[in-house]
């Protein structure tokens, strides 16, 4: 029964502001509710609901011409409600959250590397868990108007946010991409990516698999309409 997955619905709704405190730094603030109910699973309850209210800062600068820098992070107040008793939920707690981003651009091609921390939805296999992931990609414009794009990264869905579960889901991926324009409104690309999933620790949900999956996709981009000056 532990095996079920969770239907997520909800809404969200937030405040941003941005301040420009030179030609090439940002600094931001971000104001956000968020309120998800989850039902079918049953490994937390047939029905759980998750308010999160979070509050971030963030600093983005150029660095360099071929450098830019993103952090933010703040905290989340997380509340959640109708958890059965032998998996009670915290009354309510705070969560740190964060992460940031750095992008390097050399020539022909471009590296990024970001990370994040924070509370939200699991996917299905949880109800809202901490998230926390890892992730670096390059890309690299071809001949022959081919790009090719490389990414792979770490993540860790933890599902401690309950007083008596300490389920963990690790996964691994990685993917490689390549892409060309066909016409003027249109993109070929095909791509392959590969993922493994372990999932330990109480409750048991029964997550491990390999994924290798090939895709092969044209994008067809609508012809703009000028509504007026």
């Amino acid at each position: 029964a532990a095996e079920l997955l969770y239907n997520g619905l909800g809404g969200s709704a937030g405040l941003q502001y941005q301040h420009r405190v030179s030609d090439h730094t940002t600094v931001g603030l971000l104001f956000l509710h968020q309120d998800t109910t989850y039902k079918g699973g049953q490994a937390f309850g047939t029905r759980v609901r998750t308010q999160i209210e979070s509050s971030y800062i963030s600093v983005g600068s150029r660095l360099t011409p071929t450098v830019t820098l993103t952090v933010y992070g703040g905290p989340q107040y997380v509340q959640l409600i109708g958890a059965p008793s032998g998996q009670s939920a915290l009354a309510g707690s705070f969560q740190g959250a964060g992460g940031g981003s750095i992008t390097f651009q050399s020539h022909a091609t471009a590296f990024d590397v970001s990370f994040q921390r924070s509370v939200s939805d699991s996917g299905g296999l949880y109800t809202s868990v901490i998230n926390t992931n890892g992730r670096f990609g390059a890309r690299r414009r071809l001949t022959g108007h081919w790009d090719v794009d490389l990414h792979g990264g770490l993540a860790r869905a933890d599902a401690s946010l309950f007083l008596n579960a300490n389920g963990v889901t690790d996964a691994v991926y990685a993917g490689v991409g390549f892409s060309r324009p066909i016409r003027d409104f249109s993109k070929l690309h095909i791509s392959y990516d590969t993922t493994h999933q372990v999932s330990n620790g109480n409750p048991p949900i029964f997550s491990q698999f390999d994924l290798n999956q090939v895709t092969i996709g044209i994008d067809f981009r609508v012809k703009s309409i000028s509504l007026g000056q």
